[in-house]
């Protein structure tokens, strides 16, 4: 996901569809007394569904997003404000990013999008190998991106990707070196 899509993650944004936890990328609307709360994705293919994968949902994520629910909070991350002439949650996040990567070893050219990157790369290297029987408009549906394919066949008859296939894309990610999330996030 991008960072600032991932900065207004709500507690409804996560929700289970066909028995499958997901996020859901959506239009967020202003509130009367908040008008920079208004978002939206960065295209139309931004909106969509993201299945969670293993590693992450062993991190706790479900439970994070039902405490905060029950909390009455409006966002997951309770502890980032917008910031910024352009108002995005995402500022303090890219911030601490950059210093936590720093002190992992990694190069300042490696921004967090770079991570996205990397996992578009990983992803369309399975597709393209044939070992991971992926399809390329999952991986377009599941990154966000509009997709090379715009035949009528895609566009007109392949709206919705099924959630067992976005959750095979999710899974497909095997980052053995970094999965251990609960050591990274201190809770061993």
């Amino acid at each position: 996901m991008r960072a600032e899509e991932i900065c207004r993650l709500r507690p409804q944004d996560i929700i289970q569809i066909q028995d499958v936890w997901c996020i859901v990328v959506q239009v967020h609307r202003a509130h009367k007394d908040a008008p920079w709360e208004a978002w939206d994705p960065k295209t139309e293919a931004g909106a969509r569904i993201v299945p969670l994968c293993q590693p992450l949902l062993e991190t706790g994520l479900v439970e994070m997003a039902k405490r905060a629910k029950n909390q009455r909070r409006r966002y997951l991350f309770k502890d980032l404000d917008f910031t910024g002439m352009d108002m995005k949650r995402s500022g303090i996040f890219q911030r601490n990013f950059s210093n936590f990567k720093s002190r992992l070893g990694i190069g300042r050219e490696k921004v967090f999008h770079s991570f996205r990157h990397n996992v578009s790369t990983k992803l369309r290297n399975i597709h393209e190998h044939g070992d991971g029987g992926l399809r390329e408009s999952w991986i377009d549906n599941f990154l966000g991106h509009e997709g090379l394919n715009k035949s009528v066949g895609n566009t007109v008859y392949f709206d919705d990707v099924d959630i067992t296939n976005l959750k095979r894309v999710a899974d497909s990610m095997l980052y053995s070196e970094f999965w251990d999330l609960k050591r990274l996030m201190g809770k061993q």
